[in-house]
């Protein structure tokens, strides 16, 4: 969960609180893992509900790249985020702004 004070965001106005989960339009991406054996190319897409999430998945499998790269392939591979224009996740509107501030 990202938290932000907000007086980096209070847009003039000093205040001491924290706004919890920003929530902002994320599109499906797609992991892609892709590797030659004996010369044929294989390619998987593992896919993701953003861009900051298949980032996180290619950290975590890491070993699997290296593992892949030492053992199996031809030294043909490569992993990359691929996003898409389909939206996982809508904009969340702000409250609107009580009266008495």
């Amino acid at each position: 969960m990202l938290t932000i004070p907000i007086s980096a965001v209070s847009f003039g106005r000093p205040f001491r609180g924290v706004i919890q989960d920003i929530s902002m339009i994320t599109f499906f991406t797609a992991l892609v893992f892709s590797y030659s054996i004996q010369e044929e190319q294989v390619t998987i897409r593992i896919w993701l509900n953003s861009y900051q999430e298949c980032l996180n998945a290619m950290t975590h499998t890491e070993s699997l790249y290296d593992f892949m790269a030492d053992n199996v392939s031809d030294h043909n591979i490569f992993m990359l985020c691929e996003t898409t224009t389909v939206k996982s996740k809508e904009l969340v509107k702000p409250r609107p702004r009580p009266h008495d501030l």
